[in-house]
């Protein structure tokens, strides 16, 4: 485990980092990237630990020796095969397990079935600066969508958000010196937050909208999805959501 506001920045031990687990406090797992951890270079996770802690959520930075995550989410994010964090973020700018060259997007699934918690991956820019991120009409540059981005999303991930990366603001000689982007980590532990107290609402507190296909659009054409049963699909949609506890009105049939 990793914070900054630790002496010597590591420990093994869950109870010394600070503030501490309640019943009541939101716990979100942190998944890094132990070569940034081990050469000090954590300005970008340091500042997405604030904008989650300012929030008041406990958070637990954590690492594994390889690009296989799941240790770490086993030892620290989960207890007798259940989930003690209420939503895992990774940014590691890799899939869950394997790294892109080896990803194993089946193993990850298992893993993030078992968990059953949002999880979102969140990309500090690598192949570019953040200066030139921000200039950029297209963002991300495609050698970072499909492995920062695409490559997660097949494990399951969701919600991509650029939070930090290298800058030219650090100074000659520090070209590999990471930061957090402030508006982009602030509005990333607003999305966490959001997320866990979804997930803590109850069903019937809930709204949910559901998109229905319609295209060419104005053309009498909605629910027409091709071999679909779209309004059938619809039907049993809503029945399922009314038995977990929505409250949703369904028709007879």
């Amino acid at each position: 485990l990793y914070h900054p506001a630790l002496q010597g920045k590591l420990t093994e031990d869950e109870r010394k980092l600070p503030n501490a687990r309640g019943p009541e406090r939101p716990t979100v797992g942190l998944l890094l990237m132990r070569s940034y951890v081990l050469a000090r270079n954590t300005a970008h996770y340091d500042g997405v630990i604030e904008a989650l802690e300012t929030r008041g959520m406990r958070v637990l930075p954590a690492f594994a020796s390889g690009l296989d995550a799941r240790p770490a989410v086993e030892r620290y994010f989960m207890r007798d095969g259940r989930a003690t964090v209420d939503a895992v973020v990774s940014l590691t700018g890799f899939s869950l397990v394997g790294g892109p060259a080896y990803s194993d997007a089946r193993a990850a699934e298992a893993t993030l079935t078992e968990l059953d918690v949002p999880y979102i991956c969140a990309q500090a820019v690598e192949f570019q600066n953040l200066e030139q991120w921000e200039a950029s009409d297209a963002g991300l540059l495609p050698i970072e969508a499909t492995m920062m981005v695409a490559i997660p999303e097949l494990d399951g991930a969701t919600a991509p958000i650029v939070f930090g990366g290298r800058t030219e603001a650090a100074g000659p000689g520090s070209a590999h010196a990471m930061c957090a982007h402030r508006e982009r980590a602030a509005m990333l532990g607003r999305r966490v937050e959001r997320l866990v107290a979804l997930r803590r609402s109850r069903h019937a507190d809930r709204k949910v909208a559901i998109v229905l296909f319609n295209f060419p659009p104005n053309a009498g054409n909605v629910g027409t999805a091709m071999y679909l049963s779209v309004f059938e699909s619809l039907f049993n949609t809503l029945v399922a959501l009314r038995a977990d506890g929505y409250a949703v009105q369904v028709p007879e049939s």
